[in-house]
């Protein structure tokens, strides 16, 4: 936060020009030695309103919008019906601390995070500047297919829950396959017996 404002200050001092606001610039300059002090406070005004907005149209309404998140992700409990950000509406069967699970019909339950394994996968290869991703949910947990027809065996939220998307593509060469498998396998040697 105060890293912020600081960065934003020093944009703000280098974008508006501010030099002449310096007693040391304006003096060098060979301006009176008394007209320092108002016209220091004039072209610093402007500055300090344009922060102070910043910080209430900005700052303000962020802080308001992730305590209301967190306090609606609080106070779920079980037996809920919620509806997700993706649109999908569901009842909730279990909360935990870092991840609700909710069914969204007679036999189809969904949790709203990939396994862990694969979240520790993900942010291993994020250290070793190499991009990847949840594979994507399956079609017939997406909100527009809701109540269409799906044959359903447990193996598309199988995959969602254990699968990776890797890079791939022509740039692709043989040294960055190597660096992924070498970050995947070290990984998985962490979570065998």
């Amino acid at each position: 936060m105060k890293k912020t404002l600081i960065s934003v200050l020093v944009i703000c001092l280098s974008a508006l020009g501010l030099s002449g606001c310096f007693p040391v610039a304006q003096q060098a300059a060979g301006a009176p030695q008394g007209a320092t002090t108002g016209s220091m406070l004039a072209a610093t005004m402007p500055m300090i309103i344009i922060l102070l907005v910043m910080y209430l149209v900005m700052i303000v309404p962020e802080r308001k919008r992730k305590k209301a998140a967190q306090q609606m992700r609080d106070s779920v409990e079980v037996g809920d019906k919620i509806t997700t950000i993706g649109g999908m509406v569901g009842r909730v069967v279990h909360v935990g601390p870092e991840r609700i699970t909710f069914e969204t019909g007679d036999t189809n339950i969904s949790e709203m995070e990939p396994a862990p394994i694969v979240m520790e996968a993900m942010a291993a290869l994020a250290a070793e500047d190499i991009e990847s991703r949840p594979l994507w949910r399956p079609m017939h947990t997406q909100p527009v297919y809701n109540g269409a027809p799906a044959y359903i065996n447990g193996t598309c939220e199988c995959l969602f829950k254990k699968g990776l998307c890797l890079p791939s593509g022509p740039c692709v060469d043989d040294s960055d396959v190597e660096r992924v498998i070498k970050t995947i396998k070290k990984v998985a040697e962490g979570h065998l017996v």
